[in-house]
């Protein structure tokens, strides 16, 4: 008696909700094997997976290996073919091709047999393949794809998971929260109800992007600084391993902290993708790509910060991206901001080595001081610069007592204020003189080109025409800018006005609240505040006579370079020169004895 035909089965659903499904497939499978009289040596199921991931379906791959490593199986029974793969005729055949060099040669679904070895069922087989299994899938894909883009346009959130620090709440038909879902749950929605997205209250993540984002702002660190500091601490990350540059990256850059749900950033998919507002076909090796029309519900989700804590860490990426400065998480309060007088050269601050001493009490305390000193004498010796130093310690206080007292007192502050509200209605009153004497250019070059014309007609010297020809192509381009220009005038409104107003006012807020952080700020907040006020600071010194032969240094005053965007109205103390909001740096003597 012939042995019976040894088999392996496999059942396949694509989502989560058709729970009934695979124990469909396998009553049948056991029933069919019955039936046929063969043999179902093992079984193997992949749930919630699509046909045509087949380098993601682990029980796919399992069956294949113990196919391999077996060598006496003879068939696969599956209830159809598209629970085997969905994939296309060429992926198909490949995973066919390796099975059938383990020894697989038929398949066994509900329409029968399939033999592998007979050219005709093959034949037959990819065209049921790409006709029946795969093609539906692509259509299918454009379909979801479009709905997805109809739901956000109706204010509603579409699926996938939830940001680091956000859960999401099933929502039914009245509004009413119903439960949270767990990360990764895969749940049924009944017809109506939808998902939301609110923030983890009570847990370390919500409290984790709250510290990121005050951390960023507040400090001079960066991605790797804050990664390095949150693994230190053992803080779980997004994807349960060590935090990494881009992990915080996208938390600081992802709207949804701030409260508005953003969906279609990053254009991806199998078969289509939605790539600046057009549903496109996607290409094999594309990947994932930026999308320039993403959707954006503002206000859709509570947000986790606030919104100037949000433009503060925005402002900080954008500054950083334009400089080019690499942060210096763990420098000296003015590392990289102090400056040689004499050479030009960078001082360096050097305080590695603490200090011990034993107190009245005799405990041994330790203490560090933080010295400044130039780079050129370090580097090039005595010879290139005489090597001035200088201690943090007397260096810092005066500085941030002469930056409140000078520039972020309040009456300084108020005294820009006025200032440059002044500038802005002085600049509003010429506009109407400005844009009479546009509208007069402008109709005198209309007159001039209808002239030029007339007068082309009527050359007949070659010469003669091309130097008309090159005048009247200058007239032209003169009248395009000039239409440029009253059409901007034009559209100036009342609206404009009142937003440069707002701004001045949030710079205004701005400066007040550093000189608030300035007096009592801890060493890595005082340094990202000297960041935002100074370029640099040279110190001068001058020698004076100590003894027969010797020579003693003394320091003798600095001077501040504040940024462009930090202006002050009236006359500069440093070198009583007026200027106004468009100086590009502002000097202050610091002196210090």
């Amino acid at each position: 008696m012939a042995e019976p035909t040894r088999v392996v089965a496999y059942y396949r659903m694509s989502t989560m909700q058709q729970t009934q499904s695979i124990p469909q497939q396998q009553a049948w499978a056991q029933e069919v094997c019955a039936k046929e009289g063969i043999s179902l040596i093992a079984e193997f199921q992949d749930e919630g997976i699509s046909g045509n991931k087949t380098n993601k379906r682990d029980g796919f791959k399992q069956m294949l290996a113990f196919c391999q490593k077996h060598r006496n199986i003879e068939a696969v029974v599956c209830w159809e073919a598209s629970r085997f793969s969905r994939a296309d005729v060429h992926e198909t055949g490949y995973y066919i091709w390796q099975f059938r060099e383990a020894g697989l040669t038929r398949m066994l679904t509900h329409e029968g047999w399939t033999d592998w070895e007979q050219g005709t069922q093959r034949l037959i087989q990819g065209i049921t393949q790409e006709l029946a299994n795969h093609e539906p899938l692509i259509l299918h894909s454009s379909r979801v794809i479009r709905g997805q883009v109809a739901n956000v346009k109706n204010g509603n959130q579409n699926g996938g998971s939830s940001a680091y620090g956000m859960c999401k709440v099933l929502v039914n038909e009245c509004g009413e929260h119903v439960r949270t879902i767990n990360r990764n749950e895969k749940i049924e929605k009944p017809r109506g109800w939808k998902t939301v997205r609110v923030p983890a209250k009570g847990t370390q993540e919500l409290e984790t992007v709250r510290w990121i984002f005050e951390t960023f702002a507040d400090m001079d660190t960066s991605y790797r600084g804050i990664a390095t500091d949150l693994n230190a601490r053992m803080v779980p990350s997004p994807a349960g391993a060590a935090w990494e540059v881009n992990s915080v990256r996208k938390i600081l850059t992802n709207p949804i902290y701030k409260g508005d749900y953003e969906w279609g950033r990053v254009s991806s998919g199998d078969y289509h993708r939605l790539l600046n507002g057009e549903i496109q076909v996607s290409r094999r090796g594309t990947g994932r790509r930026p999308n320039q029309e993403a959707f954006v519900l503002p206000g859709a989700v509570e947000p986790i910060v606030s919104p100037d804590l949000w433009e503060r860490c925005q402002q900080k990426i954008r500054s950083r991206r334009q400089e080019r400065r690499k942060p210096r998480s763990m420098g000296n309060v003015l590392t990289g901001l102090l400056y040689c007088g004499a050479c030009g050269g960078r001082m360096s601050g050097d305080g590695t080595n603490p200090r011990r001493y034993t107190d009245r009490d005799g405990h041994v305390r330790e203490y560090t001081y933080v010295r400044y000193t130039c780079r050129t004498a370090v580097v090039k010796g005595r010879s290139a610069c005489p090597g001035y130093s200088i201690r943090e310690t007397k260096l810092l206080p005066t500085l941030v007592r002469k930056l409140q007292e000078l520039y972020l007192g309040d009456d300084r502050i108020e005294l820009l204020r006025v200032e440059l509200l002044r500038q802005i209605e002085e600049q509003r009153g010429t506009e109407p003189d400005r844009l009479e004497h546009l509208r007069g250019r402008l109709r005198q070059i209309e007159a001039d080109v209808k002239q030029g014309r007339d007068n082309l007609l009527r050359v007949r010297d070659s010469a003669v025409f091309a130097e008309l020809n090159n005048a009247l192509g200058e007239l032209v381009q003169e009248r395009t800018g000039v239409q440029a220009e009253i059409a901007q005038l034009e559209t100036t409104s009342g609206d404009d006005q009142g937003m440069e107003k707002q701004l001045v006012e949030m710079a205004i807020e701005k400066l007040r609240r550093l000189g608030q952080e300035l007096a009592n700020a801890e060493p890595q907040r005082l340094r990202e505040v000297f960041l935002q006020m100074l370029v640099r600071v040279d110190l001068y010194y001058e020698e004076q006579a100590a003894g027969e032969t010797g020579k003693r240094r003394r320091f003798l005053k600095g001077v501040a370079t504040l940024r462009p965007q930090n202006a002050f109205s009236g006359k500069c103390e440093g070198c009583s020169s007026a200027f106004k909001s468009s100086i590009c740096c502002l000097r202050a003597s610091i002196l210090v004895r």
